[in-house]
Formats: structure tokens, sequence, C-alpha cells
């Protein structure tokens, strides 16, 4: 399956509300193609006055990316989707960090009356939903993550610059949701939570109610 189609049924799974703040992968495919047009008729001007093909380098690529209006406005819009993603990213996972904090203070409760069944059950509860929303929003950094690199990788293979690994390492790689560590932090807390008031997983309660 295409990764533009994995890419769509990952954002039908999400939340609504996530759809604007998805990669637009269409948009950015759609450039690339006017980029590799651009490309490839400057190359065919290019054989009729050079015989010797010669490997251009990483000086040329980049004075040649930007003297082209496509690849410009590729980057710029690839920068801006970048940004879109990662303040979003941000916006929710602070949020969520304030859940937990919320989850974490009723369980501290709890441990001071474990024999109270509608604690239990409201913290069960709350743990269960929560934490299948960080498993959406996780879902939701690795998806644009990959996107965006499989995009600047079809980018240079459509072109022919080189351009995917100095802007995964410089650009990419810096972005909130590439790592996404606080994230995997407060998944682990809700699981640790929940093992602690029910003596089970999280997984283990979703199985046995299916």
């Amino acid at each position: 399956m295409k990764f533009g189609k994995v890419l769509q049924q990952s954002t039908q799974m999400s939340p609504s509300a996530w759809e604007p703040y998805w990669a637009d992968y269409k948009l950015l495919k759609k450039i690339i193609k006017d980029c590799a047009q651009i490309k490839k008729e400057e190359k065919l001007q290019g054989d009729k006055l050079v015989k010797i093909k010669i490997k251009p380098s990483a000086k040329e690529d980049n004075d040649s990316i930007r003297q082209s209006q496509d690849e410009m406005n590729f980057f710029r819009t690839l920068r801006m989707e970048i940004k879109k993603i990662a303040d979003f990213f941000i916006k929710e996972q602070a949020r969520h960090t304030s859940q937990v904090a919320a989850i974490d203070a009723s369980f501290q409760q709890l441990k001071t009356n474990p024999d109270s069944a509608e604690a239990k059950t409201a913290l069960m509860k709350s743990c269960v939903a929560l934490y299948k929303e960080l498993l959406l929003l996780e879902n939701f950094a690795v998806m644009n993550f990959c996107g965006i690199s499989k995009i600047l990788k079809k980018h240079d293979k459509w072109t022919g610059y080189a351009t995917r690994n100095k802007f995964m390492h410089t650009i990419l790689m810096k972005q909130p949701f590439a790592t996404y560590e606080p994230l995997l932090h407060m998944i682990d807390r809700l699981e640790h939570i929940f093992m602690q008031a029910t003596g089970s997983s999280i997984e283990q309660h979703d199985a046995q109610k299916s």
C-alpha cells in the first residue's frame, strides 16, 4: 500500500478536529512534480550544450534550488507544514500533561482509601480513555515524521538533488514530534498507575472487555 493511502487511513482514525494539522502529503507531492518537470526541461537544455554529465556539488545544488521558484516554494511549504504539525503536537502534549497530572493526583488520593470501588472505577476509566488519546498522538507524531521523511526522499529522487540527509539532520530531527520523550513518559506513567491500581495492564483490561 502506498504511503499516501496509509497516511489517509491514519488521519481518518484520528479525531476529526486533528485533520487540518496533518502533513498535506498530496500538496507537497504536487509541488515536487512541478519541480521535477522544470528540472527535466533544464536537463534537456543542458544536454544540448554539455555532453559530459558531471554530478553537481552541494553548492551547485543550493544555487540551483535558490534560482528555482518551484524549489523555493517546495521548501517554504515544507517548513510551514512542519511548523503546523509541531505547534499542534506541542499544544496537545501540554494539554495531556495536565490530564496525566490530574489522574496521578486521583491515584495518590485512591491510595489513601484503596477500598473505594467508585474511585477505582473512575480512575480506570480515565486511564483507559487518556491512554488511547496518547497513543493516537504518538501515531500522529510517527506518521507525520515518516511523511516528511518520505516526501524528502521522493523530492531527491524526482529532482536529482541531494537535500534529504541535511534537512533531516538540521530541521526535522529537532522537531518535538521527532522523539517525543515527554509523550512516551506520560504513556509509561499511565501504564504504571493502571497496573498499580488494578493489578493488570491496560492492554489486558481491553482484551478482557472484547
